[in-house]
């Protein structure tokens, strides 16, 4: 697995997260979920789809699999760390508990929903992520953060936080608000799509325009969605 600290900031959940995390354990590889928000198990008889059973839902449309092979090849390699703040758990807290997760188990990827979470204070997030990037290079872990945006467009954390991750990526809701927009994207007048827009990446160049993902048929991987206009294209032709 690549040791690069990824940060992904999003409006709302981003279920792609999720389907990664469980194409990643069905590789073999042992991954762990840190839920910082809402409980990963909600109290029977409440109504709601609580986060367990969305994980279960969404990783087996990913993977393919029936709820028999998935228990087996996909649960068996995930481990969930709740450390929810507001259930009396510090970032020290989190820290040690995380350590001990990923070394006993050998844990090569973890997803984090989401960091700034972690912290009660919230002004110490972006020290918090440099500590913990530096750490997860140690142990040779992937590690996926997934975060709010602002309404200006900038991650919960600011610069700094932006500064210290590793790669950078936004997940947006474009309103396709003309019928040329609409024709250029493929889609409606009005309708909103989803894109993402690269912020920043260490290692590869980024693209100055958005871009809207598919996922391949069979494999579950990402690629380019055949709607995505030829004037933002990706490849050269």
């Amino acid at each position: 697995m690549h040791d690069r600290f990824r940060w992904s900031s999003r409006q709302r959940k981003d279920s792609r997260a999720l389907a990664g995390m469980c194409r990643v354990a069905m590789s073999g590889e042992r991954v762990a979920f840190v839920v910082a928000e809402e409980g990963f198990h909600d109290p029977e008889g409440n109504g709601r789809d609580d986060l367990c059973s969305r994980l279960v839902k969404i990783g087996m449309a990913a993977t393919g699999l029936d709820e028999k092979q998935f228990r087996k090849q996909v649960l068996e390699n995930i481990y969930v760390l709740e450390s929810q703040y507001h259930k009396g758990n510090s970032w020290d807290d989190f820290v040690a508990k995380y350590r001990y997760l990923v070394e006993q188990e050998e844990i090569s990827f973890v997803v984090i929903d989401s960091l700034n979470m972690l912290d009660p204070s919230r002004d110490r997030t972006a020290d918090n992520l440099s500590a913990l990037k530096t750490y997860n290079h140690e142990q040779g872990i992937t590690c996926l953060c997934i975060g709010p945006i602002r309404d200006t467009g900038s991650p919960v954390g600011g610069e700094a936080l932006q500064h210290t991750a590793d790669v950078v990526f936004l997940i947006e809701e474009m309103s396709l608000g003309s019928k040329e927009i609409a024709e250029l994207w493929g889609g409606k007048y009005r309708d909103k799509i989803d894109v993402r827009r690269a912020v920043k990446s260490v290692t590869t160049p980024t693209f100055p325009h958005p871009v809207m993902l598919d996922r391949e048929a069979g494999t579950g991987a990402l690629i380019v969605h055949a709607s995505q206009p030829e004037m933002y294209a990706i490849y050269p032709a």
